[in-house]
This record gives C-alpha cells, sequence and structure tokens, in this order.
C-alpha cells in the first residue's frame, strides 16, 4: 500500500540553500497553521525525547491570550505522565501533505471540557516543508527506487534510496559517509530506474539537507535534491511512471489489483 509517511516522521533541518522558506516565526503565521490544524482536526505525533517514542494526539483548543495550546490526551495516562518529564517535545503532523512540525518547552497534564488534556505554551515557530510545484510520488520501503551516482574518479557509483520522486527532482537517503551533501552541489549524470518504464538520466542539485526519525526510530539524512535542465523525456518518463504507480494503487483500493 502507498501511503503518505509525513504525520510520523520528525525531521531536523540541517543544511537548505534557503532557511527562511522552511520556518514561520511570524505570531499570525504560526497562529494560522495552528488554527488549520484544529479546524481540520489533524493527527499530530507527539515524541517525546530524543528517541522514537510518541502517541498520536489533535490540537483541542488554542487560547492566544494567555498562549497556551490544549491537546487530547492519550488513553494511556503513563504516556502523558512521561510526556510532562520528557524534552524535548516535537509535534508533527501534514496538512494538505505539507509537513509541519514545532517544538515546545514544557507539557502539563490538565483537563479540557471534562476529559484529560494536555496543555503546552504556544510555539514561537514552526519548521515547515512547503508544498511543491510538482505532484510528489511518496515511496513506501516496499516499493524503493534507486538513485545511482558516479563518483568522481569516473569509475565508482555510489546507490541510494529514493523516498520520494517528482519531475522536479527528489529526496534521497544520503550514504554515512564518503559522498558531501551540502547545499549547490551538483551530481551530474546521476541515474534512476523506473521498473517497467525506462531510466532517467539527469544532473541532480541538492537544495536541502534534513535529519529525519523513521517509523522504525532509525535515524537517517535526507537530501532533497533538484532535477537540473531536465530534458522533456526524462520528464515524460517520470510522469509516465508516477502515473503507472497511481493507477495500481487506485486499482488495489478498488478492489480490481
Amino acid at each position: 500500500m502507498y501511503e503518505d509517511d509525513a504525520p510520523l516522521l520528525r525531521f531536523e533541518l540541517m543544511q537548505a540553500d534557503d532557511y527562511g522558506r522552511f520556518f514561520l516565526s511570524n505570531r499570525n503565521e504560526v497562529l494560522f497553521y495552528l488554527r488549520a490544524m484544529m479546524q481540520k482536526r489533524a493527527m499530530l505525533s507527539l515524541f517525546m525525547g530524543r528517541g522514537s517514542n510518541s502517541f498520536l494526539t489533535s490540537l483541542l483548543d488554542i487560547d492566544e491570550a494567555h498562549a497556551t495550546l490544549m491537546f487530547d490526551a492519550p488513553r494511556d495516562m503513563q504516556l502523558a505522565e512521561r510526556a510532562s518529564t520528557q524534552r524535548p517535545l516535537v509535534f508533527v503532523t501534514s496538512l494538505d501533505k505539507v509537513k509541519v512540525q514545532f517544538q515546545v518547552d514544557t507539557l502539563a497534564l490538565s483537563s479540557f471540557q471534562g476529559h484529560p488534556a494536555l496543555r503546552t505554551p504556544m510555539p514561537a515557530r514552526m519548521l515547515r516543508l512547503q508544498r511543491r510545484e510538482y505532484y510528489r510520488l511518496v515511496l513506501p520501503a516496499t516499493h524503493p527506487l534507486k538513485c545511482t551516482i558516479p563518483l568522481q574518479d569516473g569509475k565508482s557509483t555510489v546507490e541510494m534510496q529514493v523516498l520520494d520522486i517528482s519531475a522536479g527532482g527528489v529526496a534521497i537517503v544520503t550514504p554515512p559517509s564518503g559522498l558531501p551533501f551540502d547545499p549547490e552541489i551538483v551530481y551530474p549524470d546521476c541515474q534512476v530506474q523506473l521498473p517497467e518504464v525506462g531510466t532517467v538520466v539527469a544532473s541532480l542539485q541538492v537544495r536541502n539537507v534534513f535529519s529525519v526519525t523513521l517509523k522504525n526510530g532509525q535515524t537517517v539524512k535526507r537530501a532533497g535534491c533538484q532535477f537540473v535542465e531536465l530534458s522533456s523525456t526524462m520528464s515524460a518518463l517520470i510522469q509516465r511512471y508516477i502515473m503507472k504507480v497511481d493507477r495500481a494503487r487506485n486499482a488495489r483500493g478498488s478492489g480490481l489489483g
């Protein structure tokens, strides 16, 4: 099954060509997204401490006068009590497939309309992965793609897992060492094999690097890379592959596949 992993990933911006477009620090902008979370009844993953421990919650109320938020408490109140003692406390959610994350310094057990709740201060800023210009296909681990990058010696290559792909670029898991991934670096003649469709050959420019905690608790580095002057032929291959995967997904969802 193909699914968006956005609500269950914690991410930390490490490097980017433009930090400003990832952070929201204006109070009105932060409030806008908080209200959207509440109105859409978005589910948020609350990560406790530096590990992968988390639970799902939702935003119940925004007290602008006192700059506090009220969240639904988990059924297991031991989790709530643990959260009140852990640091950092990181909330992660997805709004219209845009990842949004914020951190709070304190959390207290409280009540809201007669039910257990969690009270936190309003965050001063948010980290956000903006909506992209191109449709992005998120790839689950069961259907991986590989990106092959030639090394400077002209003889060796490095193969990396592709996390998502669009006509604009790819997100890949970077190797632990040996190959730098800093914003603005360009890697020419990279190849992405698209099963039953063809091979995309293009230059990739690194745009940003995130540290991402996966569902299994593993932390990896995720590099967002942009295709440089992608030809119309290569773009058509990507669009064809995305359509192929979407058709297969829709067929499975309707019970026809």
